[in-house]
């Protein structure tokens, strides 16, 4: 009886871990579904898709999105293999994710990228365009693919012989002179009173002693030594031994200051700052966000058609500074040869650089996506580093 109730009790356990494990299995599979389903959904969120509509409505009848674009260094510019630059290889990898096919179309300014925008005969403008809010009235923007901002460009001028000698006689290197006369007298004392009573050079009277000793002090300190006077104790050759060393310093010292001022005045230029525009001749670039800005402090500049025709004017001297965006300033004095250029004074009126379409276009969006994941994942920051040197 026991060996049949074992052999019974088995086949019923047997049985209850087979529910078991086909209940896990059911549990399972209906959960998977929903894993599934979530996963695909976060791919789904991460890749973005342009409604075939919205596109069409944004390329045009001919399906290719036509972009104005403009040669600004280091942000588009022609080489030999086509269009490159900071903006132009933002876009690229913007237009390959997104499949959007375009064409670029060269124009020479701001104003005539805007104006293609506007009468319809390009969908779209590209390179350093920066956004305002006059602009955003008229256009819409995309996130701002760069910040910006303005600076100063200027080249220092000659100095002329006033301004030498103004720094010359600066309070600075009047108080080093005064300093230096101060301790020879010092050191003359100290050397009178050593040897006036075992030497004739240097006489008992306090002033007549004096002087020889200042002027022992002067002679051997500039190591030019010319004899007349010279110490005979061992107390003053001491001194003397400790004042030829000092000397020296105090010597190579005084030439180094001096020469550094001297230096730092014929490359010392008149404009640091936006203070010192007023009264200076200005130029900046037509059409352009600079022009409004300098308007608005009252300064009235030179108005050119490109910023090579500015580069030249302050190059030549016809303009004292250029006032226009930072980085482009930056990347001229970095491939300038001439090396008086300088880009001075700290950033100032910040602005964006953002990518214009037509106002209510609805390609905008997917953009501005991928633009911010660029500048997420350190793409923006690499193309940064490669264009600008940042």
């Amino acid at each position: 009886m026991s060996d049949t109730t074992r052999s019974t009790r088995r086949p019923r356990f047997g049985a209850l871990l087979i529910v078991l494990l086909f209940g896990v299995l059911a549990a399972t599979s209906q959960a998977s579904p929903a894993g599934a389903s979530r996963q695909t959904k976060s791919q789904d969120a991460s890749t973005v898709q342009i409604d075939p509509a919205v596109l069409a409505v944004a390329t045009g009848p001919d399906g290719v999105l036509d972009i104005a674009v403009r040669n600004i260094e280091p942000f588009a510019f022609l080489t030999p293999r086509g269009w490159s630059g900071y903006s132009i290889e933002m876009w690229e990898e913007a237009a390959g994710a997104l499949k959007i096919p375009y064409e670029y179309h060269e124009k020479a300014s701001v104003a005539e990228q805007l104006e293609a925008v506007r009468s319809g005969t390009a969908d779209a403008a590209l390179g350093a365009i920066s956004i305002t809010a006059a602009r955003e009235i008229e256009f819409d923007f995309t996130v701002p693919m760069y910040d910006s901002g303005l600076q100063i460009l200027t080249k220092p001028s000659s100095a002329s012989v006033w301004s030498l000698l103004a720094k010359l006689f600066s309070s600075t290197v009047l108080f080093l002179v005064l300093g230096l006369i101060a301790l020879l007298i010092i050191v003359g004392h100290v050397v009178w009173l050593i040897e006036r009573r075992r030497n004739e050079d240097f006489p008992r009277s306090y002033l007549s002693g004096v002087w020889e000793g200042t002027w022992w002090a002067i002679v051997t300190m500039s190591t030019v030594g010319y004899g007349d006077t010279s110490v005979k104790t061992r107390a003053g050759r001491l001194v003397a031994m400790c004042w030829m060393l000092l000397g020296l310093l105090l010597v190579a010292q005084f030439t180094a200051i001096i020469t550094s001022t001297l230096t730092v005045t014929r490359l010392e230029s008149d404009v640091n700052n936006l203070g010192d525009l007023n009264g200076k001749k200005v130029v900046t670039v037509a059409n352009t966000t600079s022009v409004q800005f300098l308007d608005g402090l009252g300064i009235q500049a030179l108005e050119v058609d490109s910023t090579q025709q500015a580069f030249q004017a302050v190059e030549s001297g016809e303009a004292a500074a250029f006032v226009y965006d930072a980085p482009i300033l930056r990347s001229y004095v970095a491939s300038s040869s001439d090396e008086s250029l300088q880009v001075v004074g700290p950033v100032f009126q910040p602005q964006g650089y953002g990518m214009v379409f037509p106002s209510g276009s609805g390609i905008i969006p997917p953009l501005d996506l991928e633009f911010l994941k660029q500048r997420e994942d350190g793409f923006a920051a690499d193309l940064s580093s490669k264009y600008l040197g940042d």
